[in-house]
């Protein structure tokens, strides 16, 4: 079985309870844990990244480790990767960084130091602090070698593909959801150095494009961090020109708590119904397909899909020609929402469900034990055919 956890971003002990709870399930359910994929945000706002990532790399099963925006954000700060720095500054120090280090390094002497670039990143946004060397060093906050090789190698995507009765079915892993205007398997990528070629590739082509068109003598930063921002490990919309290519999407990066907001609201129009259906507060995965007939149902008590134990289901049904094609595990762990981590087995999937486990990280975590539900779908992928008379809305 595959397991696939959301981001956790230093939230340690709900970590713990989940991996430990995946063996349990393991045990019970006779399904042995044959991967964990880890979609990435170990570290930052929360506060035991340290122990995050120790309690990862020492855990005894195959795991893949993707990149998220944050860690990426890391290792463009220590690779000094101008183009990034030169448009978007020292942003790592405002996203989190300063509960990271505390974790690494409490007490340290450089603590001032990370502060002092925090206040000034907050006051200039767009600053490298050129002129001041010393707290714009890379030496004086260095994360010590274990932690720095944990980052470097993170990998930017993942899939497998799993046999069902109807066939072979792809999952793609992201971070966030992948660049709408390319094809979504250009974007599997695995390390930093095919991400960075494969922006560069972009953004040279639109500045050639656009600096030819308008005769403006651009820089390619400001074609670079664009693309960057709408990549899979920035890029929180669905939109109108997403193709996964019948692959189902499994992704986070974007809390489910937001979509409580207007903006993604807004933005997200064509789906708006999805998310006006989806439940907020409920701490279960988003599901998401692009068209209207799509239903999400209330959750309900069933004790047959995984026999000896009572389990709140959530189901999705649609028509005959569309399935679902995303699903959002990152229910935000950090933000007083819930870990998810969402289990994939062909036993489960033929029947049409997938387990996922959910720790409440609210006040009363503390007692709360790692929660068993599953969500219910009747048809997974998305199949270019349309219904007479209709198209996307």
């Amino acid at each position: 079985m595959i397991w696939v956890i959301g981001d956790i971003h230093g939230m340690f002990d709900p970590l713990r309870r989940i991996l430990q709870t995946t063996k349990e399930f393991s045990r019970e359910y006779n399904e042995p844990i044959e991967r964990i994929v880890f979609l990435g945000d170990y570290i930052d706002h929360g506060p035991c990244s340290k122990e995050v990532i120790d309690l990862i790399q020492d855990w005894p099963y195959d795991k893949v480790c993707l990149m998220g925006n944050h860690e990426d954000m890391a290792l463009r700060f220590m690779k000094n990767d101008k183009l990034f720095l030169e448009r978007n500054g020292n942003s790592w120090f405002i996203n989190g960084y300063l509960d990271t280090y505390k974790s690494i390094f409490d007490g340290n002497k450089n603590y001032d130091i990370v502060q002092r670039i925090r206040q000034q990143e907050i006051q200039s946004l767009r600053s490298i602090f050129h002129d001041n060397k010393q707290i714009n060093s890379y030496k004086d906050v260095k994360l010590p070698i274990k932690y720095e090789k944990f980052i470097t190698k993170l990998r930017y995507s993942h899939q497998e593909i799993l046999t069902l009765d109807s066939g072979q079915l792809t999952f793609s892993f992201f971070h966030a959801l992948p660049d709408p205007d390319y094809p979504i398997d250009e974007q599997k990528v695995s390390d930093y150095k095919s991400f960075n070629e494969f922006l560069l590739e972009k953004a040279r082509i639109n500045y050639a494009h656009e600096g030819s068109f308008f005769n403006f003598d651009y820089d390619l930063a400001r074609f670079y961090v664009p693309r960057i921002e709408s990549s899979i490990v920035w890029q929180r919309l669905y939109q109108a020109n997403h193709d996964f290519k019948g692959q189902v999407l499994i992704h986070g990066h974007t809390p489910t708590l937001l979509y409580r907001g207007p903006s993604l609201l807004d933005q997200a129009a064509p789906y708006q119904n999805q998310f006006i259906k989806y439940d907020f507060n409920s701490n279960i995965p988003f599901l998401f397909s692009r068209y209207p007939q799509a239903e999400f149902l209330a959750p309900e008590l069933n004790s047959k899909l995984l026999p000896g134990r009572s389990i709140l289901t959530h189901h999705y049904i649609t028509n005959q020609i569309t399935g679902l094609e995303a699903i959002n595990i990152d229910t935000g762990a950090v933000y007083g929402g819930a870990l998810t981590a969402l289990g994939l087995a062909p036993k489960f999937l033929k029947q049409g469900f997938m387990p996922f486990l959910s720790v409440p990280t609210c006040r009363a975590y503390q007692k709360s034990q790692a929660q068993l539900q599953a969500l219910r779908f009747d048809k997974l992928g998305y199949q270019k055919a349309q219904p007479p008379n209709q198209s996307p809305s």
